[in-house]
């Protein structure tokens, strides 16, 4: 287990018991962007579904994302060389990828990705979001709304 996964799993248990301290107004407009609602990779046109927190990012603040299921990439200018970044990432906020192996012969009825926003500063969770994505003819997902 990376170092990342384990201080992960450590902010999801202390966010599970402090989910009563996270502001009400930043929790109502927390979001995940998501440019399109279904992916394959067999797409040639995207590496992935583009994911991005909607709501306000500090210096201070990091957004920790989380997928029981796939991965992460980031694809970008100016080289747009794609980086696996694996299930648990952390970044400020910037566009990422989610995409998932068709080789993968297990694969849950249900994904699920998860973002928590911290402040640093204060080491609160100042707001999360989550989307749930499911299965189409198991060769493609869809986020559901």
């Amino acid at each position: 287990m990376t170092k990342i996964s384990v201080f992960l799993l450590f902010l999801l248990s202390g966010f599970l018991v402090a989910q009563d301290r996270i502001k009400q107004d930043t929790k109502s407009e927390a979001k995940i962007e998501f440019q399109i609602s279904q992916y394959s990779p067999i797409m040639s046109s995207t590496v992935g579904i583009p994911l991005q927190y909607s709501g306000k990012i500090s210096p201070e603040m990091k957004c920790y994302w989380h997928a029981n299921y796939g991965h992460f990439l980031s694809w970008k200018e100016p080289d747009y060389k794609v980086k696996f970044l694996g299930s648990d990432v952390v970044n400020s906020g910037e566009k990422l990828y989610w995409s998932y192996r068709l080789e993968d012969t297990e694969k849950p009825a249900k994904i699920e990705i998860l973002v928590m926003v911290i402040d640093l500063s204060k080491r609160e969770i100042v707001a999360t979001a989550h989307i749930n994505i499911g299965w189409k003819d198991n060769m493609a997902v869809v986020v559901e709304k």
